[in-house]
């Protein structure tokens, strides 16, 4: 699975001077993800009104499926020779579910139903699909604070989930990613991490970070090579995978 970078009305960089093309992005003019495959070079975008695919380096974009809904997250899961799409969806009602696809795109199945009571109401949010190896992440951040969120784990393509961990006293969730052998997120106006085999929560160190609660609740996490980026009340950098910052 590639990474490549869209802002949300679709653009492409030019070559140089950081200089920006406007695209004909999906039908909508937004997106909420970008994802490309890595095997076939397509491009899937996560619209609210569905999932749409480019197979021009997004100069244009076709409908692939789940229309009608608002698709949140997607990540390509690629093992072996196998390549399985996922996306997180939802309809308005409250209720984000979890698909997958092995054909890219062409017929997806629901494989959220299949997380263990309670986990599956209503009341959770799906946040992020993470991956690592063979494994994939799903991240629920509890919808800030009333439902159960947590982070589970499936080694089967989604068939089976695992809880892998709990934020303290259900705290919600704002962002996670995979950083080395952690799993790192936001909750509790902190940075924390947790093996991502399980284990328990450790809070980041910093003067700031781990001292003093952050003026802002949520923010954003991001990975490029050995580093990893936190922007919360400022921009921050770790490069030991979350446990110090600057």
């Amino acid at each position: 699975m590639k990474s490549i970078l869209f802002l949300c009305i679709v653009f492409s960089s030019a070559a140089a001077f950081g200089q920006w093309e406007q695209l004909s992005g999906p039908y909508g003019g937004g997106a909420n993800a970008f994802v490309q495959s890595s095997k076939t070079g397509l491009i899937y975008a996560a619209t609210p009104n569905g999932l749409y695919v480019s197979r021009d380096r997004a100069q244009s974009w076709e409908p692939k499926g789940l229309q009608g809904v608002q698709v949140t997250n997607l990540l390509v899961l690629e093992v072996g020779d196998t390549e399985t799409l996922f996306a997180s969806a939802s309809n308005y009602t409250g209720l984000d579910s979890l698909y997958r696809s092995t054909d890219s795109g062409n017929s997806w199945s629901a494989v959220f139903g299949h997380i263990p009571d309670p986990f599956d109401s209503y009341e959770n949010k799906i946040i992020s699909l993470l991956q690592k190896g063979s494994s994939l992440y799903l991240v629920l951040d509890g919808w800030q604070g009333i439902g159960l969120g947590g982070i589970f784990r499936s080694n089967d393509l989604g068939t089976t989930w695992t809880l892998l961990a709990q934020p303290p006293d259900s705290t919600a969730i704002t962002a996670a990613v995979i950083s080395g052998d952690y799993i790192v997120a936001l909750f509790d106006n902190m940075v924390w991490r947790i093996p991502d085999t399980g284990g328990t929560w450790e809070r980041s160190v910093h003067d700031t970070l781990g001292g003093t609660a952050f003026t802002q609740v949520g923010g954003a996490l991001q990975t490029e090579g050995d580093t990893l980026f936190a922007v919360v009340d400022s921009l921050y950098r770790s490069t030991d995978n979350g446990a110090t910052w600057q």
